[in-house]
């Protein structure tokens, strides 16, 4: 019995297409292909030329988990994220000499919420230095925040959860969730050795913390001993991106 049931996926994903028609759609060779389709498990260049190529997720073709394609994949998964398509357009300044006021804006409907350098965030809001750690302010609706909460956003370094946030992709982060016994199977973002990441929040049957990338291909989880304390900077809930269509 074969182990590797990608090849299976790829034969869905070839659909009615010949063996050339999928190879030049691709952008390989047809007899790599072949194999590939024969069972062979495949390289990481091929799977991102196919994913690519045919709008699909990584992850589906890979386990067969999540959604088969790359646009119904974002669409589930940003349910739980709100997203706002015109507010990288729309921002404001600090004061200059708080570094944190506002400039004027409709209160009754937006809220200032300040960009933070990721190279500044730290475990603790409250230590971020406005005069320089702030970049600058986006105006956010307030239908976007929950009541109660107090957020910072910041541009994403990586794309360890491709597709559904991408590299440069801003999210805003409410800081006043951070529990980790009330935030598993939670997107957050947290703080490591390496720096900020943002992870979806897990843990094992010892306790022990996984941070578990969505782009798990490319990236690794990171484990945490239940004996340390995993510095939670809060749950990502809403971010701005720019959604193409890619078929």
């Amino acid at each position: 019995m074969r182990k590797n049931l990608i090849y299976k996926r790829l034969i869905e994903v070839q659909g009615g297409m010949t063996l050339r028609t999928f190879a030049e759609k691709i952008g390989i060779g047809q007899s790599t292909l072949h194999n590939y389709l024969k069972g062979r498990i495949p390289k990481a260049d091929f799977i991102d030329q196919v994913c690519s190529a045919m709008n699909i997720n990584e992850r589906w073709l890979l386990s067969g988990k999540g959604p088969k394609y790359r646009n119904d994949l974002i669409e589930e998964s940003l349910r739980n994220v709100k997203t706002s398509m015109a507010a990288p357009n729309i921002i404001i300044q600090g004061d200059s000499d708080s570094g944190m006021g506002p400039a004027t804006l409709d209160s009754g409907n937006y809220v200032p919420v300040p960009l933070v350098a990721s190279s500044a965030i730290k475990k603790e809001f409250k230590n971020i230095n406005p005069a320089k750690d702030i970049e600058t302010h986006l105006v956010v609706p307030k239908n976007m925040l929950s009541e109660g909460g107090n957020y910072f956003c910041f541009k994403l370094t990586e794309d360890s959860m491709s597709p559904i946030l991408e590299k440069d992709d801003i999210v805003g982060v409410n800081y006043t969730k951070r529990d980790p016994n009330t935030l598993r199977g939670k997107m957050i973002a947290a703080m490591i050795d390496e720096g900020v990441i943002v992870r979806y929040l897990n843990w094992d049957s010892e306790n022990n913390y996984i941070l578990e990338p969505y782009n798990f291909f490319k990236f690794r989880k990171v484990y945490i001993s239940k004996d340390k304390e995993v510095s939670i900077l809060g749950t990502v809930e809403w971010c701005w991106k720019k959604i193409e269509k890619v078929m």
